[in-house]
């Protein structure tokens, strides 16, 4: 497939920074009778697309992302806060050949954890050894993949783009390395706007007439 995309390309490198705000909550393996409350996080950090038609592209993001989760019981809400280095590789496809295009975008996305802590709203501290998210109770697992997907739309100048996208990311492996839980995944919900910078890049027809002429 992507050998028919090279050959019809619009050849074009775009590098640009991405920031967006997201949501995530755990999902427990059932029968546990636990559910997780969702609580809102923020997500920044590079992302580069590859372009070689105008119908699709590659784009890659090396992003830095806060993401809380947690648990209300009796008045108390208890946050987990994981902050990972998180690492989209996905196939963007692009709907209209003008400068606004429909994007619709799917591929795995990886992860690793690099800090986490815990908040608690009430003084009450023994919540913290309550709650089967705590620290004490369940460590953080530092991988984590899954697969991410979503749409949006975007601008395209000769040498700009701005992309507004709604994306949704289901995790495969445990969020916790949990001794309670046989299972824990998460599930993120997140609105990103980035903004690129184009470099126009040369089709192997046009090196190859390069190279003739010389």
């Amino acid at each position: 497939m992507f050998l028919f995309l090279n050959a019809v390309g619009e050849n074009r490198l775009s590098i640009g920074l991405t920031g967006g705000y997201i949501n995530t909550s755990a999902n427990f393996s059932e029968g546990t009778g636990q559910k997780s409350t969702a609580f809102p996080g923020i997500s920044a950090g590079i992302t580069v697309q590859e372009m070689r038609t105008k119908y699709a592209a590659f784009q890659g993001s090396i992003l830095f992302s806060e993401k809380a989760f947690g648990m209300n019981d009796s008045g108390s809400v208890y946050k987990r806060y994981i902050n990972y280095i998180e690492m989209p590789l996905l196939t963007n496809f692009h709907i209209g050949k003008r400068s606004v295009r429909v994007n619709i975008c799917v591929g795995p996305q990886f992860g690793l954890a690099v800090k986490n802590f815990e908040r608690v709203n009430n003084a009450d501290t023994t919540f913290f050894t309550k709650s089967p998210l705590a620290m004490s109770i369940n460590n953080t697992e530092k991988f984590q993949f899954g697969l991410a997907g979503g749409m949006g739309i975007s601008y395209h100048t000769k040498n700009y783009i701005i992309q507004l996208e709604g994306r949704y990311y289901q995790g495969f492996s445990n969020v916790l390395a949990p001794r309670n839980f046989s299972y824990i995944n998460q599930t993120t919900f997140g609105v990103f706007l980035s903004l690129f910078y184009t470099i126009p890049l040369k089709s192997e027809t046009e090196k190859t007439d390069h190279e003739h002429s010389h």
